[in-house]
């Protein structure tokens, strides 16, 4: 499947047979590339994606158990008792 999406817009292109060219289907985009490429392309994307995905996800899960203050332990006043 990743050789028939273009990689440049997504559109799917289920015609493509043995063709070693991808001709995207989308007359607005008109991208025309090797199919190795364009599905190397459309798989370095997916795995960009998900990477994206799984660094988003564990900076969520940081800040929700994340303590007031930015995360530090022990209390601001604490480290700089009044005199």
């Amino acid at each position: 499947m990743d050789q028939q999406t273009c990689s440049r817009c997504g559109k799917e292109n289920m015609k493509l047979g043995g063709n070693e060219v991808f001709t995207c289907i989308d007359h607005t985009c008109n991208f025309i590339c090797d199919c190795d490429v364009n599905g190397g392309k459309n798989i370095a994307l997916k795995n960009a994606c998900e990477i994206d995905s799984a660094a988003a996800e564990r900076a969520r899960k940081a800040a929700a158990t994340a303590q007031p203050g930015g995360g530090a332990s022990t209390p601001l006043a604490a480290l700089h008792p009044s005199p």
